[in-house]
């Protein structure tokens, strides 16, 4: 199952908003900021698949606008080590399955309720 979540928009920088992030990309996030400056910080999880392997994950990602452009960062299978796509999790039906490469894959949403 590969889950994607709501999407939060910070127009201030509080290093506390990044605490889910791995410590390696909350460091190279401050540093882009205090070299940059900050203009706004998407925070998400995207649906990321291998283009070799065909594993499918989901991930706690950033989209950072600062001083001098967009920082987005890039995750590695840890299968086989490959730079893993972004995908639209609407678009499923049409990627092969991780397990037997046929296009057998579904959608279904679920929501949280309070």
């Amino acid at each position: 199952m590969v889950g994607v979540g709501m999407l939060s928009l910070r127009y201030s920088y509080d290093p506390e908003d990044f605490r889910d992030l791995p410590s390696s990309m909350r460091a190279e996030i401050s540093e882009l900021v205090a070299q940059n400056g900050f203009q706004s910080a998407t925070l998400m999880s995207v649906a990321l698949r291998c283009p070799q392997c065909r594993f499918f994950s989901s991930f706690p990602s950033v989209r950072l606008v600062h001083g001098s452009g967009e920082f987005q960062p890039r995750h590695s299978c840890r299968k086989c080590g490959v730079y893993l796509v972004e995908f639209d999790p609407e678009d499923i039906e049409s990627l092969p399955c991780p397990r037997c490469g046929s296009l057998s894959l579904e959608t279904e949403a679920n929501l949280c309720w309070d």
